[in-house]
């Protein structure tokens, strides 16, 4: 008998998408966890560590031994000094990524926020089924404000189109997005991600990609 599991039973409460916002909807800390549980079955994760370049390697805390599903937390992911061939191994080794405690993104995390974008960019470019739990829906999630002094000071750096997000964070010799990209260019990259999480994370895109069942 076939263990394969079927992704539609994780929406069978009620939600149309795999996008969870955690002020709309009562147990939503347990979400992500429920659809990792689902996945694995009778499986238990484990850490793992995958080998990227150079030396370099990317610490998963809680990954399928199988390979399917693995599970992190923003702050893994955006908060340290990792970049696009990071995010390209953890895509090329996982079908389903699932990511928590997503917060809304200012210019004032520009770091992680590119990172973010970045990531998102990389699982798209994969073609991973993606599970998110965050503080607000994709259209909210990136919020460009322009009437602060140090916005206006990144607004006047201009770099020729797709300069901005072509920099390695790991490679960037500690200069940062709001030294390398202008709002302008911040607000395509925010638009484009969050209008990705939406695609990546609906029922359409898991069908296509995770297969009605894995």
């Amino acid at each position: 008998m076939s263990n394969s599991k079927d992704y539609r039973l994780m929406l069978a409460d009620g939600n149309d998408d795999f996008f969870f916002v955690r002020e709309n909807s009562k147990g939503v800390e347990n979400k992500c966890e429920g659809v990792l549980y689902h996945i694995l079955g009778d499986r238990h994760p484990v850490e793992t560590v995958l080998p990227v370049a150079f030396g370099r390697n990317v610490d998963v805390r809680c990954s399928d031994p199988s390979g399917v599903v693995c599970l992190f937390h923003f702050q893994e992911l955006c908060d340290v000094e990792l970049g696009a061939s990071d995010y390209h191994a953890i895509a090329k080794q996982y079908r389903i990524i699932i990511i928590k405690d997503i917060p809304r993104l200012t210019l004032k995390q520009h770091d992680q926020a590119r990172r973010f974008i970045t990531l998102i960019d990389e699982l798209y470019e994969a073609r991973c089924a993606l599970v998110c739990q965050a503080h607000a829906r994709p259209d909210k999630l990136f919020v460009v404000q322009n009437n602060d002094s140090h916005f206006r000071q990144i607004n006047d750096t201009e770099l020729k189109p797709g300069e901005a997000f072509g920099v390695d964070v790991a490679q960037s010799s500690g200069r940062t997005t709001g030294e390398l990209a202008s709002v302008r260019e911040l607000r395509f990259a925010f638009k484009r991600a969050a209008s990705r999480l939406v695609e990546m994370t609906s029922k359409g895109w898991w069908t296509k990609h995770a297969g009605a069942n894995f």
